[in-house]
């Protein structure tokens, strides 16, 4: 951790060195790169012959993070005591992480879990930049003085406390993984380094609200940089964060360095557990653990490139095929209008002569080619079979389950790096929150310090949830409900419900209302409110002293109360097993392809 306050001499010193320490993996990520927009040399040695570039290396990291990764994080706060309004507490802090999480995700050019996700899968590394607590282009607060009677001040107040409470300030971004740079051994480390290039304008900005914070008695170094005039000209600059710390250069001059308020450090990072430390661990590098999807593959990629060419130019060839004269070619072809890629050789052993000119067949080997290289990509990533994707045979619930199981355990590693990351935001959310001691709104959820009472454990999840495993899931979580193996919260919990507080309450109000006395009371508050006041007094005293005194409808024997207060079937072994052999859906069976031919 730095103590001391950062200056150029060590920002510069810092920067150099976590160049020198990623700049094998940032080269190995440009390579990446070429794969992924389709811009890689087919031909590395001939750049003008025609050449095909499969779509299976875009293909393979869109699949994996659009059907194998969730994007919308469950967070789960553990009460613990049995004091009251506890639960409801945590209840509370899960619903507005919960919704800040997703706001925050949605304010972002790119949904920033999804890119999380398409980084780690591309790269084998991703970083996250937050919590940061954004107040840009919000209203500044009214003060009395600004406004000539109360009734102005007042409606500018209503105004300003409307906006704020559907401003989200709580940022959370996914930049590339090569625009930060910190310790890659720390898990969570203590400083890190953006470097990006930045708008005239937005460092403008930048400086003129630290100026403004000076003023505010937020103690900080502002200094004076030349910039060039044109407000829309990139430039490079450096932001330096520590626990301490908060730094920013432009070019190679300090524009300012301040205190950090909030004592959090913004950088996070992961890998994807894809990568392996060499046996010299002397030098292990960045590059050994960020490995992708496709690093291991992207020579079998080329050369499967190299044969959909090949065995495309022999069709077009097969197409336009040469003509042979012993005639003059250039009059030939004037005569015959031939333009394009037909052409015409010239030969002149024989008598005059127009014939084609003979193509070589295809070799069988060439044909069955195509499928060794798909066969050699899926087994380099994975394989449709493990990602969850039906094959030949795979009709039954029971045996999708065992496909969907080894997708799960597959990418496994990439989910809990994921939930890592979004446990750390959370955690820091709740920090900030506390630090700042005001209030975030988001989604009709109001998120203070006195909801978080200075406890930040939560844990976030990414479950991986396929429609017809999850319905049985909750089949079979409903049977052992009903025969009294978990209770109602555990059930509530493998549904995937959440506010499961909440649901207890709505469960014992709707009970309340099936009571006899309670319906006799609503019956008489009805008739009442449409004016037959007389109906009313004749049921009340019709019902003399008994209200509430009336015994509930028993249930019959062995009828068995499921999460609804409703009576529930039991469902047996063989049931269960019915439903394990139940068929997929047509949608199910019949799943978008993960390698496109």
């Amino acid at each position: 951790m730095v103590e001391r306050k950062p200056d150029k001499e060590f920002l510069t010193a810092f920067r150099e060195h976590q160049k020198g320490v990623w700049g094998d993996t940032h080269a190995d990520w440009k390579r990446i790169d070429e794969f992924l927009d389709l811009s890689y040399k087919v031909w590395p040695d001939d750049d003008d012959t025609p050449s095909i570039h499969p779509p299976d290396s875009i293909s393979i990291i869109h699949h994996a993070v659009d059907n194998l990764i969730t994007f919308e994080p469950v967070i789960r706060r553990v009460s613990v005591g049995l004091a009251a309004g506890k639960e409801e507490r945590a209840d509370h802090v899960e619903q507005s992480l919960e919704s800040i999480l997703l706001e925050a995700n949605l304010l972002e050019p790119s949904l920033t879990w999804k890119q999380v996700g398409f980084h780690l899968a591309a790269y084998g590394y991703t970083v996250v930049e937050g919590p940061l607590w954004n107040t840009r282009g919000t209203r500044e607060k009214p003060k009395r003085k600004d406004y000539r009677n109360k009734m102005e001040f007042d409606a500018a107040m209503t105004l300003w406390e409307n906006d704020r409470k559907s401003y989200m300030p709580i940022r959370v971004r996914a930049p590339h993984p090569s625009s930060i740079m910190m310790n890659f051994r720390d898990k969570r480390p203590d400083e890190g380094i953006k470097v990006i290039k930045r708008y005239v304008s937005d460092i403008q900005r930048l400086r003129g609200s630290r100026l403004d914070e000076n003023d505010n008695g937020i103690i900080g170094t502002v200094n004076s940089v030349d910039l060039p005039d044109d407000p829309y000209e990139e430039i490079d600059t450096l932001e330096y964060w520590s626990r301490d710390w908060h730094g920013f250069m432009v070019g190679e001059e300090v524009l300012f360095v301040e205190p950090n308020i909030w004592g959090l450090m913004p950088y996070k990072h992961a890998f994807s557990g894809r990568g392996h430390e060499p046996t010299n661990v002397d030098s292990v590098k960045p590059r050994h653990l960020a490995v992708g999807l496709l690093h291991p593959i992207t020579e079998v990629i080329r050369s499967y490139a190299q044969e959909l060419s090949t065995r495309h130019n022999a069709y077009v060839n097969s197409g336009f095929f040469d003509i042979v004269t012993t005639m003059d070619g250039d009059e030939l072809r004037e005569q015959m209008n031939r333009q394009g890629r037909q052409r015409i050789l010239e030969k002149t052993d024989q008598n005059d002569v127009i014939e084609p000119f003979a193509m070589p067949n295809l070799p069988n080997w060439m044909l069955e080619a195509e499928m060794q290289m798909r066969d050699a990509i899926e087994r380099g990533t994975f394989s449709s079979a493990s990602a969850g994707i039906r094959q030949a045979g795979v009709n039954t619930v029971g045996q999708q389950a065992i496909l969907s199981n080894a997708a799960g355990k597959i990418f496994l590693p990439m989910v809990r790096q994921l939930e890592a990351l979004a446990s750390l935001i959370s955690q820091d959310i709740l920090r900030l929150v506390d630090i700042k001691k005001e209030s975030v709104y988001s989604r009709g959820h109001e998120l203070n310090a006195k909801m978080i009472s200075n406890d930040y454990n939560v844990i976030a999840e990414f479950p991986q949830k396929d429609p017809a495993l999850d319905l049985q899931e909750r089949q079979i979580a409903m049977q052992e409900l009903t025969l009294g193996l978990i209770d109602t919260e555990t059930y509530q919990e493998i549904a995937g419900r959440e506010n499961i507080s909440g649901i207890r309450k709505g469960i014992i109000k709707d009970q309340i209302r099936q009571l006899p006395a309670v319906q006799q009371m609503l019956m008489i508050a009805a008739l009442e409110e449409m004016g037959l006041v007389e109906a009313a007094e004749a049921m009340r005293a019709e019902m003399g002293g008994t209200l509430g005194q009336q015994p509930a409808q028993p249930q019959q024997p062995g009828t068995l109360l499921g999460p609804n207060g409703h009576p529930q079937t039991e469902m047996t072994g063989n049931g269960q097993q019915a439903q394990l052999r139940q068929n997929l859906t047509n949608e199910v069976q019949n799943p978008p392809m993960m390698f496109p031919s």
